[in-house]
């Protein structure tokens, strides 16, 4: 790791020196690049390793926009990732660079295949991106420019040149000295392919073996996870059973990427040790404010933290997340924005926010029984009903009910969905905490029955007051519990269907809700209210856990928890009245017409 400098004047870290244009004997020129090939297999100094020396001593890049040719200065997150490269080389893991606008990592993955044709003769390399078309640019515009610009001392022949719509490949040759003193012609190889295109393109270099490759925009590579799983094979020595060479994966975040890839980049950094990856991340002081490569990392950011303060300061928040994730100063500022697309920014970053504290806050588990004629809780060490809040006299609650399809007795699967109820009190003139979740139950039931049975202790645990009230979407475990609680005199619990539009179309006779599209978004729409007004009453960690996952994962916490939502309405809970729609009906009236030849009475619109 290199030292943060902030120096008014610091030295570069680099200066490159020219190759010399002539050499007054051959034996001269050949000592002068073994010494070349020293420093790029033990490096330059303590900042500039191997690989470094030889990316800022030999490569050429090209300006994006004017189209210039030139030799990249070295700076702080130059020295930052390369000896991130090289601590994964020496340590057998795979990198993994997240980064900010303008750090250059393309530049970099893209380039260094001529650096290992140097030092691995005969060797192979490998290299896709999040699209072909991106591939395909970064082949032209990087490795192609990089390798016509080399010294034509060290640059190897060109034996082969081709691109397709769907690959890029490079094959070039070279003399070198073996391990017996003997000089050889080596072939080596850069293969650029499409893996993201289907589950099938995932394996695109299957069966093949590299010493390095490269993941360009890796986070937007919706199947990211597929891709590592077979290509990390190209690199590992099976008869050793270690990892040989190295893959290179990384991108850029900023204020355009999507929901699904924070939640992509996220899940790679909590499984990053299970699947031998080094997460890098790169904070947004890199680059700003530079004198000869340094960045001013203090003066950065207390400018990006004003910046921060002043767009805070804004009702509409969508300015500040987005410098937010344009400028983020740790990984956290990213994943704050992870959800399940259900969420605006703002409302994710206080679900962030409250699951931080709330993971730190143990709920007690409790088992419900009846004493007398009065049902009691008591703390239990295992158990699915965690309690956070009693009932009280004088305060209503809703239980959320989301059911089940199936059980442990008629499914053997291990990831269906549970039973989920989740409780939530209303106003409470006593407390601070209103309208929040004060206890949950969560559990694959073995079966059915059991599930509702413990449903119903819940619900006669916090109807103690009679008070409490059950809604929740109807079908099969939903239809029994309904049943269930008729059964125990107990219809004055059951909620009715809401017409929250007062569209006159709903059956409010009938019990409970199908969750069809305008219900669900009604309860996404409330949820993004309720998360920005009362998020920090939520302390269940399994509702805001859910609120954070994908659409197509489980979210039975969030389901029951959203239930509660539309068992409430938009009365007392939101502070507003429910919404209108006016539908415009024609008026009729009673006529007389001819009919076929008849004078008859007939209706006509107005």
């Amino acid at each position: 790791m290199i030292a943060i400098h902030d120096k008014s004047n610091p030295k570069p870290f680099f200066t490159r020196i020219p190759h010399p244009t002539s050499f007054k004997t051959n034996v001269d020129e050949k000592k002068y690049w073994e010494k070349q090939k020293k420093y790029w297999i033990e490096g330059y100094n303590s900042d500039i390793n191997g690989m470094l020396y030889f990316y800022a001593q030999e490569v050429k890049l090209k300006d994006r926009i004017k189209g210039k040719i030139f030799y990249p200065t070295v700076r702080d997150a130059d020295i930052l990732i390369f000896n991130e490269l090289k601590k994964s080389l020496d340590e057998r893991t795979s990198p993994f660079v997240v980064k900010g606008r303008g750090v250059g990592l393309s530049s970099i993955g893209m380039n260094l295949p001529l650096y290992f044709f140097r030092l691995y003769p005969n060797s192979k390399c490998i290299a896709t991106s999040k699209d072909k078309q991106t591939l395909a640019q970064l082949y032209n515009d990087k490795t192609i420019v990089a390798y016509e610009e080399m010294h034509e001392s060290i640059r190897p022949d060109l034996i082969a040149k081709n691109q397709t719509s769907n690959q890029s490949y490079l094959k070039v040759g070279m003399n070198y000295i073996n391990d017996y003193k003997e000089t050889k012609y080596a072939i080596s190889e850069f293969l650029c392919r499409e893996t993201q295109e289907s589950e099938k393109s995932t394996t695109n270099f299957s069966g093949s073996g590299a010493i390095y490759g490269f993941a360009d925009e890796a986070p937007l590579m919706p199947r990211f996870f597929n891709f590592f799983s077979s290509a990390i094979e190209c690199f590992t020595d099976h008869a050793n059973n270690r990892l040989e060479g190295l893959l290179l994966s990384g991108g850029t975040v900023e204020d355009s990427i999507p929901v699904e890839s924070i939640q992509r980049l996220s899940d790679i950094w909590n499984v990053a040790k299970i699947m031998n990856i080094n997460p890098i991340f790169i904070p947004a002081t890199y680059g700003k404010h530079m004198t000869n490569g340094h960045s001013n990392h203090k003066k950065a950011e207390e400018e990006i933290l004003k910046k921060r303060d002043e767009l805070d300061k804004l009702e509409d928040k969508s300015q500040l997340n987005a410098y937010i994730k344009n400028n983020p100063l740790v990984i956290e500022d990213i994943f704050s924005f992870k959800g399940s697309g259900m969420f605006d920014d703002y409302a994710l970053q206080v679900i962030s926010k409250q699951r931080k504290d709330a993971v730190s806050k143990t709920i007690p588990f409790y088992h419900i029984y009846k004493d007398n004629n009065t049902w009691e809780a008591d703390p239990t060490n295992k158990g699915f009903i965690k309690i956070l809040e009693h009932p009280k006299p004088n305060v209503d609650y809703i239980l959320g009910y989301d059911g089940i399809m199936t059980s442990e007795l008629t499914s053997s699967a291990n990831n269906n969905s549970k039973l989920s109820v989740t409780v939530m009190k209303g106003i409470d003139p006593q407390a601070e905490m209103q309208f929040c979740p004060v206890a949950t139950y969560l559990e694959r039931p073995k079966t059915i029955e059991y599930g509702n049975e413990n449903t119903m202790m819940l619900l006669k645990y916090y109807n103690k007051y009679g008070r409490a009230k059950i809604i929740g979407e109807v079908n099969a475990a939903g239809e029994h519990f309904i049943q269930m609680v008729i059964n125990n005199n107990m219809r004055n619990c059951i909620l009715y269907r809401k017409d929250l539009n007062n569209t006159g179309w709903v059956d409010t006779k009938q019990p409970w809700f199908y969750r069809n599209n305008k219900i669900l978004d009604w309860q996404i729409e409330a949820a993004n209210i309720y998360f920005k007004k009362y998020g920090h009453m939520v302390w269940f960690d399994e509702i805001l856990k859910d609120a954070q996952k994908l659409k197509s994962e489980n979210t039975d916490s969030l389901d029951s928890f959203m239930a509660c939502l539309y068992g409430f309405g938009t009365g007392d809970l939101f502070g507003k009245a429910p919404k209108k729609i006016i539908v415009d009906v024609p008026r009729e009236r009673l006529t007389w017409q001819d009919v076929n030849g008849q004078l008859r009475q007939v209706w006509v619109k107005e």
